[in-house]
């Protein structure tokens, strides 16, 4: 698949043109710029860049969160 063409472009894309959305780990509403794209299963870990792996999750609280207990697990 080219770069671009896949769920996490056509979502930001989508959350840009909305300029706001939801965050999927804490339900607060958030600014497209403070929301991060975010695989539910890595990539890493054989998730695929499908719509259903995909969701909005806020930058500074939840993403990190998650990013950090990814790291821990390995």
């Amino acid at each position: 698949m080219a770069s671009g063409d896949g769920a996490q472009s056509r979502w930001r894309k989508r959350l840009n043109k909305a300029g706001a959305g939801r965050c999927n780990g804490c339900g607060r509403d958030f600014l497209a710029a403070e929301l991060a794209v975010d695989h539910i299963t890595p990539l890493f870990k054989g998730g695929r860049d499908l719509d259903a792996n995909v969701q909005l999750l806020c930058h500074d609280v939840c993403h990190k969160a998650k990013t950090r207990r990814q790291r821990r697990e390995g």
